[in-house]
């Protein structure tokens, strides 16, 4: 009997043993699985939340975006974070208008907690998550089409955080939505009182005046450039050409390796000539093998081109891009030096 004593002492002791072993492999468990998500960006695991470490690359929605991101995160070293900003699909956005313009100096927690969640790693969403492809992460790579109106802001309260901004010929960019049956969303913008205050009430007569879908997203992808490249200056944001980074790609990749702190190595030129995941196959001219810059001219007739011209005169902005799908100037030197 004492020797079945012992025995069974020792089983419930082993037993007891056991189950501290397991409800503290469980907490463990626990504390790691709050970090983690499985949904269609797979399962991922943050590891820093210092916004520093993440890049936002913006631009007009069909202006490269894509393709630019996915070209920086060729080695999958950065979570994808895809258009966070978008606020009919991000509920912590549900403030923001789409497409939303803040003053630098706008302090309001409305918009900054969001933003600091997003900018640092701690949005979890389907919709933003849909891409990625890491599972531990300390760098993030934001793209997002929405933003553009937000980067002096962003710089004003994130000023350690890396913005490039990549402009396309607005013809280009125009013919594409055009063929996605896209809306201008013009509403979205001429709504918001502060940025008619500030940038657009010289423009309201004209803008008023815009009548079929081709001008209505010509004033869009104006606004939308025009109000960035007004506010940055050389220290706050990299400006990127989607024409220079196709037809130069060595030499694009150079400015953004150092502006990034990036290294490509010469696999990465071929990269650049393949499509991004967004691309409509049936409508990409590098997907059908066609001229990528000059594409667009078969869609958009001299009479188009004229009145585009004179819209981006009336903006200041046709020093940048005219008639010929390459742009007029050296991106360095679009943006003030101060």
């Amino acid at each position: 009997m004492p020797a079945r004593s012992s025995l069974a002492e020792l089983t419930s002791s082993v037993s007891g043993l056991n189950e501290k072993i397991l409800a503290r492999a469980r907490r463990r468990a626990s504390s790691v699985v709050r970090f983690v998500k499985v949904k269609r960006g797979g399962c991922y695991v943050e590891l820093d939340h210092n916004y520093k470490n993440s890049i936002l690359v913006a631009g007009s929605g069909r202006g490269g975006t894509t393709w630019l991101a996915e070209i920086l995160n060729h080695d999958n070293q950065f979570r994808d974070i895809f258009e966070p900003f978008f606020p009919a699909r991000i509920k912590i956005c549900q403030n923001f208008s789409n497409r939303q313009y803040l003053r630098p100096d706008n302090d309001d927690p409305l918009y900054l907690k969001p933003a600091e969640a997003i900018l640092s790693g701690r949005l979890r969403d389907d919709w933003s998550d849909a891409y990625n492809r890491r599972i531990f992460c300390r760098k993030r790579l934001i793209k997002d089409i929405r933003v553009n109106l937000l980067l002096k802001w962003m710089h004003r309260h994130f000023p350690e955080m890396p913005l490039v901004l990549i402009l396309r010929h607005p013809c280009a960019v125009v013919n594409s939505r055009l063929h996605l049956g896209w809306d201008s969303s013009l509403g979205d913008l001429l709504s918001q009182e502060a940025l008619v205050a500030d940038y657009l009430e010289p423009f309201m007569g004209k803008l008023s005046e815009a009548k079929d879908p081709f001008e209505k997203h010509l004033y869009l992808w104006c606004i939308e450039n025009y109000v960035p490249l007004q506010q940055l200056s050389r220290k706050d944001a990299l400006i990127v050409f989607y024409e220079d980074l196709h037809s130069q790609p060595g030499r694009e990749l150079e400015r953004l390796g150092r502006y990034l702190d990036l290294s490509f190595p010469d696999s990465v030129l071929n990269r650049v000539h393949r499509p991004s995941s967004q691309t409509r196959k049936r409508t990409s001219p590098i997907a059908l093998g066609e001229d990528v810059l000059n594409s667009w001219k078969k869609h958009i007739s001299d009479d188009m081109i004229k009145r585009a011209m004179g819209i981006l005169e009336l903006f200041q902005l046709s020093s940048i891009y005219g008639p010929s799908s390459k742009p007029l100037r050296d991106p360095d030197s679009i943006l003030k030096a101060e």
